[in-house]
């Protein structure tokens, strides 16, 4: 799962949106990440992988950066409102990019509202370059082992699991399926509503 992950990654992802370059900076680009896309990247990626595939520094969205108008940059991201409004913040001030080009990746799919946010976005949008989805939600602790990065789910799960819960932990584990292209598993649970429900959903998931 951590060799996988990482093609996804070097090769889907930083491959891709280099390919797309044509400029002085060609093959150079700052990696921008949001915290739980850190410890996500950082659970089976080593610094000095994204440095050999042409990125210059891996910064967090949250934190103040200093200008690099004449390079690009590739927003690694969870598709939140938060999210998209610190993006766009970076191309507010008109004359005054904080990047030359924007490629972007969200963990799951970018709603409605969210991409016409986006769109929105005069000095953004004409400098988006690529848009790629990365089922990228979860956080390796070894070849075959993972979590979810759920800390506070427990209380959520009595006296009965709440609905988001349950949505929210199949959409990741259907990111596991997806991110190993297994898309027709054996789903194997204990009797429980909750337990049943999650494998029902991912299954629906995965089937799309």
């Amino acid at each position: 799962l951590r060799r996988v992950c990482k093609e996804l990654v070097l090769e889907v992802v930083l491959r891709r949106a280099m390919a797309g370059e044509e400029s002085e900076s060609s093959g150079r680009l700052q990696l921008i990440v949001d915290e739980r896309m850190l410890r996500i990247l950082n659970s089976f990626l080593k610094m000095g992988d994204l440095h050999a595939e042409g990125v210059t520094s891996m910064e967090l969205i949250e934190r103040a950066r200093e200008p690099l108008p004449g390079l690009d940059a590739l927003y690694l991201l969870e598709p939140t409102v938060a999210n998209i409004d610190l993006a766009l913040g970076d191309y507010k001030v008109e004359g005054a990019p904080q990047h030359r080009q924007a490629h972007f990746a969200f963990s799951q799919p970018l709603q409605r509202d969210l991409m016409a946010r986006l769109a929105e976005g005069r000095g953004l949008a004409p400098r988006v370059k690529s848009f790629v989805e990365v089922p990228l939600s979860f956080v390796l602790i070894q070849d075959r082992g993972f979590h979810f990065d759920m800390l506070s789910s427990l209380p959520r799960l009595f006296p009965s699991a709440e609905p988001s819960l349950i949505s929210e932990v199949s959409h990741r584990l259907a990111d596991v399926c997806r991110s190993l292209q297994a898309t027709s598993p054996c789903i194997r649970h204990a009797d429980t509503a909750a337990c049943r429900s999650v494998a029902h959903q991912v299954q629906e998931m995965l089937s799309v």
